[in-house]
């Protein structure tokens, strides 16, 4: 399945950086632009329980944590999409950065299911490797 467009229903920055994100990864990788869109099939759905749109979904969220996400091939209103579903938006570009990664590597976003649970409370970057040292 090749995406077609990103759906969300919900705004806020860091949204806007998954929804982005998700858009320059997956033209890069399709060649072919993907932007925001309606829900068709091969549409990207991005959000939170806080959608109607995802909630009525009824996908496995409570458990997830702030930093959790889920990934899955579903169909709405007939539609094949798949979704990137958390309890937040930072599980959602979390969530995003997967589904890019899983494109990457298998060439395909058909039956993707992914339920992603950090065992530490927040996820921490270590940059001191990147540190240019003298």
């Amino acid at each position: 399945m090749q995406p077609t467009g990103i759906v969300r229903d919900e705004r806020d920055p860091t949204f806007d950086l998954a929804a982005a994100k998700l858009a320059r990864g997956l033209s890069g990788l399709t060649g072919r632009a993907v932007a925001d869109g309606n829900v068709t099939d091969g549409a990207i759905v991005i959000g939170t329980a806080k959608s109607a749109r995802i909630a009525g979904l009824g996908l496995p969220l409570q458990s997830l944590g702030r930093e959790g996400f889920v990934l899955r091939s579903v169909a709405i209103k007939g539609k094949r999409t798949t979704v990137v579903a958390a309890n937040r938006s930072i599980g959602v570009l979390y969530g995003a950065s997967r589904l890019l990664r899983i494109a990457q590597m298998t060439g395909s976003l058909t039956d993707v299911s992914v339920t992603d649970r950090p065992k530490l409370g927040l996820r921490l970057l270590n940059h001191w490797d990147t540190v240019e040292r003298r």
